[in-house]
């Protein structure tokens, strides 16, 4: 299942944008835009063909999941590894994604200074409902951006 912003909970969206004590308009719109992305670049590195067999897509899913674990046992400070890994787990099912915000703290740890994990830890926290937990994401992106 590929994730969309319709799928993230437009009223969740909607109330985050309104908060303007946050003043983050601007960020959520960004998180809509690399959930887009991150949903186009997960369904062509999986090769999804219309008309293909579920089980096999699931099968693929799984396959690429494991190999981007054991990738990452072996090499654990490549960065990139852990994005696509968080990008595959946003794509798969809504209970993956819990693994996919694990995993971005996990970089956060090793490479604070990455922006594109703050972004997908937002996009991540939208799509489970933590709005508290996506603002401080979007927090620390900003922090990292604007040096404010």
């Amino acid at each position: 299942m590929i994730f969309t912003p319709s799928r993230m909970g437009r009223a969740t969206l909607d109330r985050i944008a309104k908060d303007k004590t946050n003043g983050i308009l601007h960020h959520v719109m960004v998180v809509g835009l690399v959930a887009i992305c991150c949903a186009t670049v997960v369904s062509a590195a999986m090769g999804s063909i219309a008309g293909s067999d579920a089980r096999g897509d699931d099968f693929e899913l799984l396959n690429a999941i494991k190999a981007l674990q054991d990738t990452i046992r072996a090499d654990p400070g490549q960065a990139e590894n852990y994005l696509a890994l968080a990008d595959l787990y946003m794509s798969s099912s809504p209970r993956d994604v819990e693994a996919a915000v694990i995993t971005l703290q996990t970089l956060l740890d090793i490479h604070p200074d990455s922006s594109d994990a703050y972004l997908r830890l937002a996009t991540a926290e939208i799509l489970l409902g933590h709005q508290k937990a996506a603002v401080r994401a979007l927090e620390g992106h900003r922090r990292l951006t604007t040096g404010s």
